[in-house]
């Protein structure tokens, strides 16, 4: 899949940073601008050197979406870890709800990068006993809206 011209700099500008040393980065851009195609382009470098990703939603519904993104920069080995599917912990890509990961405490799949689908939610209870499940890894939050309602600041789980 070729990239927009917009989102190939938003993809070296995240690699950059992960380069130089951030261990938690928070890409934001506008509803409709390919904030999971991005993504899926960043983890495709990953897991090219045997890194392993989590990618986590906020609502099930979207797992098929984010797979198809996934499928489309080249990302076929991926698994969903939902109710009524068969854990796949051998895929080197996960895709799960925040609530599903939330109610598996028991099931934790390995990952060197967490992706944070709508990531101005990072800051509520169950996104930090998650986050809290993974000290190693790399986190990358996806938004469109920094800028909580409650003034919750994200600088307290995103770096840069």
């Amino acid at each position: 899949m070729q990239l927009r011209d917009y989102q190939q700099r938003a993809v070296d500008q995240v690699r950059q940073m992960l380069r130089a040393g951030s261990r938690s980065v928070l890409l934001v851009a506008p509803t409709g601008a390919g904030k999971g195609t991005i993504a899926a382009h960043v983890l495709r470098t990953v897991v090219e050197r045997g890194g392993r990703a989590l990618f986590l939603v906020h609502r099930g519904e979207i797992l098929a979406d984010v797979r198809g993104r996934l499928a489309a920069a080249g990302m076929l080995d991926t698994a969903i870890l939902k109710a009524g599917h068969a854990a796949q912990l051998g895929a080197p890509v996960q895709l799960a709800s925040v609530q599903t990961l939330a109610s598996r405490a028991h099931v934790r799949p390995p990952a060197t990068v967490v992706v944070w689908d709508e990531a101005h939610h990072a800051v509520a209870s169950t996104y930090l006993t998650i986050r809290e499940a993974y000290p190693g890894a790399v986190h990358l939050g996806l938004t469109a809206t920094p800028q909580r309602a409650d003034r919750s600041p994200l600088g307290d789980c995103f770096e840069q």
